[in-house]
């Protein structure tokens, strides 16, 4: 590997170190400004240029950052709106950094299959402090959800099961598609036991995203590949896997039971419900919350539908909105809107969400598909699937990790395709 390829691959490490090290903020600053600095130096400028041309999604990226930056300056609430700004920023350094690279695929390759390894070894720390706070404490509590991901990494559980998912695509990939790979017997340890944190880390929508992508997958490799019995046995092993961690961690299963129970009233006053206490229809769950506010967040859309309330001013509208419903529980826990796209929608108007889904969604998945990538094309429809049912840019892991991998799996693409 030569060396300015090196240099890369060890800043790329670091600064996916440094997430799972959310207190050290300067760290994760140090590591940022070393992926930015190292990527600018990559090529030349003429070879940058170049690029642009041919990965016209970064321009498309770059108008919607313009468009916050507008929507910042229009809002009435400007500190408010230089905050949200301040965690979107990932999403105009990344592209215009990393994004105008070429690496060579066998070393993106590399870099992912690090940050694939780095993943497991952090959650294995997780599970192992989680056992002995269970064992210690009689609370098996603590094996689950945000109890099991924030006291090493200080990230909620949704943000590490989205790794988690990537994790295993990469292992996957690794496993099925690198023919000369050694030590095969540990990625398939590997992704199973990823299996179990995803399901321990219990994000109900990452967790769909994965079992249907195994299945999806297993099938593709029947048919496509006539394994009939690897596939057959793949299938087998996932509803095999499923049954036995159901049976051995059964508080999951109250995440799901929380999707039957989506009737709300604004103005009830019940408690959250949580994946350690019974779940009854006089609860805020995770699915009626969502629905509740999804319905505030389209009366709020409808003010203004095309350039939106703007960046500055869309929480102290959302909660007037909250207000004029009497719904207490949004207003006293300052629930935000649960959907990336919905979150823009209100925010830049349907100009905002036009652009963010044509630089961010669309072209990169054209062009993974284009040059047949299909691991980049997982990875990228599990972000889009993922913001349906969170708000990712309103924390900075959020922007950090979508910022950062829609480009960098598009490091290997030159054409214009």
């Amino acid at each position: 590997m030569p060396v300015r390829d090196k240099l890369f691959f060890i800043t790329i490490i670091f600064f996916i170190c440094s997430l799972f090290l959310p207190s050290l903020q300067t760290l994760n600053f140090i590591s940022v400004v070393a992926v930015i600095i190292v990527s600018i130096s990559y090529s030349s400028f003429k070879d940058k240029l170049q690029l642009l041309s041919q990965r016209r999604y970064i321009i498309w990226m770059t108008v919607f950052f313009i468009l916050l930056i507008l929507s910042l300056f229009l809002s009435s609430n400007q500190k408010a709106g230089f905050r949200y700004l301040d965690s979107r920023l990932p999403l105009i350094y990344f592209p215009l950094s990393l994004g105008l690279i070429h690496l060579k695929k066998d070393v993106r390759d590399k870099i992912l299959l690090s940050i694939a390894i780095l993943v497991t070894i952090v959650v294995s720390i997780c599970l192992g402090y989680g056992i002995y706070r269970s064992v210690t404490f009689q609370n098996t509590a603590f094996l689950y959800n945000d109890s099991l991901s924030e006291p090493i990494t200080g990230q909620q559980s949704i943000y590490i099961s989205l790794l988690v998912n990537l994790a295993i695509y990469i292992f996957s990939w690794f496993l099925f598609y690198k023919k000369q790979l050694r030590y095969k017997p540990l990625l398939v340890l590997a992704i199973l036991f990823l299996f179990i944190i995803s399901f321990l880390l219990a994000s109900r929508n990452l967790m769909l995203v994965l079992y249907a992508s195994t299945l999806g997958f297993s099938f593709y490799y029947i048919i496509k590949q006539e394994k009939y019995l690897e596939g057959a046995t793949l299938i087998m092993g996932l509803l095999i896997g499923v049954f036995l961690v159901f049976k051995f961690f059964p508080k999951t299963i109250n995440r799901f039971k929380e999707l039957s129970y989506t009737q709300f009233q604004f103005q009830q006053t019940g408690p959250e419900s949580h994946y350690n206490m019974a779940v009854d229809t006089g609860q805020w769950n995770g699915a009626n919350t969502r629905l509740a506010v999804w319905q505030c967040g389209w009366q709020l859309f409808k003010q203004a539908p095309l350039w939106g309330v703007h960046l500055g001013d869309k929480k102290a509208k959302l909660m007037e909105v909250y207000r004029e419903k009497n719904f207490q529980f949004a207003i006293r826990t300052e629930k935000n809107l649960h959907n990336n796209y919905f979150d823009i929608a209100v925010s830049l108007g349907l100009a905002g969400l036009v652009l963010f889904l044509v630089g961010w969604i669309l072209l990169p998945i054209r062009k993974a598909w284009r040059h047949r990538d299909g691991l980049a094309l997982l990875i990228m429809l599990t972000f889009a699937i993922a913001m349906i049912t969170e708000n990712y840019f309103d924390r900075s892991l959020g922007s950090m990790l979508f910022g950062f991998f829609i480009p960098f799996l598009l490091s290997d693409k030159t054409s214009k395709s």
